[in-house]
Parts: C-alpha cells; structure tokens; sequence
C-alpha cells in the first residue's frame, strides 16, 4: 500500500516534464486530427487511466506464481511480493503522470 501511495503522489505531481509531455501531446494531437484536435488526447487519456488503474489493481494483489516460483531455483526468495509491488506501483507513476500531461494538453 505504501508503494502505491507513493506512486500515486508522484503520478499526480506537476513538473517541467509533465508540462513538455503536455505540450507534445497538445501538437501531436492537432496534427493527427486537426478538425477534431481532443481526440487523439481524449484516446490516449482513456488508455492511460485504465492502465493505471488496473496496474494499481495489481499493486494490491499477490505476485504472480512465476515470481513467487523462483525460489525452488535460487534458494529462499521471499522479495517477491515487495519486487512485484514495486515494478507495478512504478508503472502506476509513469502511466499516470503522462494521463496528467495528456489531460493538460486538451486544454
């Protein structure tokens, strides 16, 4: 829970890259569709939310066997709820701090 709050803290931080990743995302988006600039962003914001979300879902759970079967291999390996919830509360940061910069480059 602790990763995950973290990540969550850092997901929802404003910083100089959100605000370039913002302005990348406000170009590519214009390009792709000028008639229509929102949608492209509105796309990418939607997969972005669900990614994070369901990543932090996962944060929540248990490790997958794969992990937690690597100790019949390399000895005593009790690190992999802490390995697992780790890489997913990272992937909660980044997918939801660029769904912050695509939510600020609708606007």
């Amino acid at each position: 829970m602790t990763y995950l709050l973290i990540a969550l803290g850092l997901a929802f931080t404003n910083n100089r890259f959100v605000d370039s990743t913002a302005a990348y995302i406000r170009v590519a988006s214009r390009q792709m569709h000028p008639l229509e600039p929102n949608l492209a962003a509105s796309t990418l914001l939607i997969c972005l939310w669900f990614t994070a979300v369901g990543l932090a879902a996962l944060t929540l759970g248990p490790p997958p066997s794969f992990l937690t079967e690597l100790r019949w291999h390399f000895g005593p390996f009790e690190a992999a709820p802490i390995i697992w919830s780790s890489m997913t509360s990272v992937g909660v940061a980044a997918f939801g701090a660029n769904a912050l910069a695509t939510e600020q480059g609708q606007n």
